[in-house]
């Protein structure tokens, strides 16, 4: 092997990726962004153009989709009907790693109940800077450790984000004014990590609920922007509060005491007038009680999770009548 030869094939070794990748311009030689997608190989860049693009896409591992412009100029907006809600998924994410990533979009759902970006096998796409809006589920995370950072997801019928069996990372993220559950965390294995820290927190407004645990694992989400009316009311009663908007295993009497517990404490604190948004004078509970704290708490009703496909169809239509007699109006 010559000297040169030599060079190349280092080269190759020690820079595999950086060697071959390359951007992807679309709209340009594809016929579709999903058909760019797949033209795509891992290590690859399918950047967007502003635009608004009808189109159901399946990332493929290693593939970075990412807009020129960014959420607010680049749209992709679901072409499903509406009329089966447990199967229409915007984006699917089957069994990528985490060099996939989806950045830079508005997700939206035309008429669709489904999800936004749904994930399964092991997916651990980096989902950033997102606005995903109007599902059924906004991101609906099944065994799948993905990594969510500064989204905004809001008016979903259902979930923002529904978590199954795994851990995902939700960091700086916006979810306001969605329908049964902002999140909804479901599985033994669950314990996701939602915010952590006042650099990493999320805000949660203008929801149904925030948070419902059904697992049994105990999950910590302090250090987060509960929305000025949760935190008004977590401090008059101190920790664990009897808040509706939060649903751990406090809640479910003695019949549910194995269901995990969650650690909201430190959480901060912004003024009525900014609905959730951060504040500089953020402040923090000054509870002590440990994570696994509990006490007596009235007991109240609730959906057993076995029931959760039911609702999810019910929530959709009901969210369907809702836009109808709005448009009619």
């Amino acid at each position: 092997m010559t000297a040169k030869n030599l060079l190349i094939f280092g080269a190759a070794l020690f820079f595999p990726l950086a060697a071959f990748a390359k951007t992807i311009s679309y709209p340009g030689g594809a016929p579709t962004l999903d058909a760019a997608v797949q033209a795509a190989s891992a290590g690859d860049t399918v950047l967007v153009a502003p635009g608004v693009y009808p189109e159901v896409l399946r990332m493929k591992s290693g593939v970075v989709l990412r807009s020129s412009a960014g959420r607010d100029s680049t749209t992709i907006v679901s072409p499903a009907a509406g009329l089966e809600p447990l199967t229409e998924r915007l984006i699917e994410c089957i069994g990528v790693d985490s060099t996939t990533v989806i950045e830079g979009f508005t997700l939206d759902h035309g008429k669709s109940h489904g999800a936004g970006i749904y994930c399964e096998q092991n997916s651990k796409p980096a989902i950033r800077h997102n606005l995903i809006r109007g599902f059924g589920w906004g991101v609906n995370l099944k065994h799948s450790p993905a990594e969510l950072t500064d989204n905004i997801i809001e008016g979903c019928a259902t979930f923002a984000v529904l978590i199954m069996g795994c851990s995902p990372t939700l960091h700086k993220n916006e979810i306001r004014n969605n329908g049964t559950m902002a999140i909804e965390i479901a599985g033994n294995h669950a314990q996701p990590e939602i915010g952590g820290s006042p650099e990493n927190a999320n805000k949660f407004y203008g929801n149904s609920g925030s948070i419902r645990i059904s697992g049994r694992k105990d999950v910590v989400a302090n250090w987060n922007d509960w929305g000025w009316e949760t935190t008004e009311e977590m401090k008059k009663e101190g920790y664990p509060s009897d808040i509706i908007a939060i649903m751990d295993g406090n809640d479910f009497g003695r019949s549910h005491r194995g269901r995990g517990k969650l650690d909201y404490r430190n959480w901060i604190t912004a003024a009525p007038a900014k609905h959730g948004a951060s504040a500089v004078h953020a402040t923090a509970s000054d509870s002590t009680v440990s994570p696994g704290a509990s006490k007596d708490r009235e007991k109240k009703t609730y959906l057993p999770l076995g029931l959760t496909g039911v609702v999810v169809v019910i929530f959709a239509a009901l969210a369907a009548r809702r836009r109808r007699a709005s448009a009619q109006s």
